[in-house]
């Protein structure tokens, strides 16, 4: 969504949050320390979430 509206409006600072997003969910998804049971585990969004929050 914040890419969508990054390009759309043509604010930088949207399209840079959509990348800070995808690559903490790439660095979650790669670690495979925690995941949604549609990816592959039992972890719920929140716990995901907190997860991809962490430095």
């Amino acid at each position: 969504m914040f890419e969508y509206i990054g390009d759309r409006y043509h604010d930088v600072s949207l399209t840079r949050v959509s990348l800070v997003i995808d690559n903490a969910i790439d660095i979650v998804i790669e670690k495979k320390k925690i995941l949604e049971p549609v990816l592959g585990c039992n972890a719920k969004t929140k716990v995901l979430g907190n997860e991809m929050l962490k430095p």
